[in-house]
């Protein structure tokens, strides 16, 4: 590993990211936090070469937005197109930026 240190925990959010790119082919930061650590070549080798050692069948990108806040992602080009997922990003950034009254955050 090259990013993450804690092997038994990375271990088990691989697990679950591996679930959640299975059932609808991308993870966002509000699915799980390690999408936010895509920004980072490390960790991004870290998770693909995780999630290849243990049998994910697909093709592993990542991707950014930025619309007032910066948002980050992994997807499988497989499953959505990356058309597919700047749009699911954009949306991810417009949730991020509003409270829980549903007002935007200034």
């Amino acid at each position: 590993m090259k990013y993450f240190t804690d092997e038994d925990e990375f271990n088990n959010n691989m697990r679950i990211i591996k679930n959640i790119l299975e059932e609808k082919g991308y993870v966002l930061e509000s699915d799980h936090q390690y999408a936010y650590w895509m920004q980072y070549k490390e960790a991004v080798d870290d998770v693909v070469e995780w999630l290849m050692e243990n049998n994910y069948d697909g093709t592993i990108k990542t991707s950014g937005s930025y619309e007032d806040i910066a948002v980050y992602g992994i997807y499988d080009s497989e499953k959505i197109t990356y058309e597919e997922m700047q749009y699911k990003l954009l949306e991810e950034a417009r949730k991020q930026m509003k409270d829980e009254s549903g007002e935007v955050k200034k």
